[in-house]
């Protein structure tokens, strides 16, 4: 593996650019219009669904800079392009630079084109060869993030105390977050604990960008907001999902 997966927010990312570069190697040698337009329709989507701010203003100045479109006349210009992008982010995190040989031996190999099926569930080129390069990023989002925190543990720094939950009986998020505790049963909780610790001083700054990444983030959110089932304001909504994050370990996120 090219590079180390030692946090859920690497592992995340990590497979992003696995299906980036593996969608250059299966892009055609002499494309057509219809082939250009769905790279188009995927920078596009990146370039408003990325969930990470920092990471979408990045990429939408990296772009800005460095339009992409006259890069998709060939396999190789796409190859190139992804790789500079690549390697600036690599730069900026001190990581190590890849060559376009190195690119071409990664991703040629069926083994790593497996593993990412394997680990995501998706296969980006099925997406291209149905024109669907923008539904590919939401389910991206979505399925990658769902996952990957059932698969990879966090590292040791990051242990937390949490509580147990059966996998196999589905949790009631939606409900169960706006009932008010229960004053007896909150006594006899550990005071130590990640969630205890957080969740009273966590205070989230709404705005409409917040909120449309989570909704991207947590389908079972998107799912129950659009259907007007979730009975509590935005605000309830976000600390409790922010809450669920901390309570797993994770720092990265909306």
């Amino acid at each position: 593996m090219l590079y180390k997966i030692s946090t859920e927010g690497e592992s995340f990312w990590s497979y992003w650019w696995y299906q980036l570069h593996l969608l250059a190697e299966y892009y055609p040698e002499v494309p057509r219009e219809v082939d250009k337009n769905q790279i188009k329709v995927l920078f596009e989507t990146l370039s408003k669904k990325i969930i990470c701010g920092k990471c979408r203003r990045h990429f939408n100045s990296y772009i800005y800079e460095n339009p992409y479109y006259n890069y998709l006349i060939s396999k190789n210009q796409l190859r190139l392009y992804l790789m500079n992008l690549h390697n600036q982010i690599n730069t900026l995190r001190k990581k190590k630079i890849v060559t376009l040989e190195e690119i071409i031996i990664i991703y040629q190999d069926p083994q790593m084109k497996n593993k990412v099926i394997k680990t995501t569930g998706l296969d980006i080129c099925q997406y291209f060869d149905s024109k669907q390069m923008d539904k590919f990023v939401l389910d991206m989002n979505y399925t990658l993030f769902n996952n990957k925190k059932k698969k990879k543990k966090i590292s040791e720094n990051r242990k937390v105390t949490s509580t147990v939950v059966n996998k196999n009986k589905p949790i009631d998020l939606i409900t169960n977050s706006c009932k008010a505790p229960n004053k007896e049963k909150t006594q006899d909780q550990p005071k130590n604990t990640f969630v205890n610790q957080k969740s009273s001083s966590l205070k989230v700054k709404i705005n409409e960008d917040l909120w449309e990444c989570y909704l991207n983030k947590y389908p079972d959110l998107r799912e129950k907001y659009q259907q007007k089932q979730w009975p509590c304001t935005k605000e309830e909504a976000i600390n409790h999902y922010t809450n669920r994050g901390l309570s797993e370990g994770r720092e990265w996120g909306c």
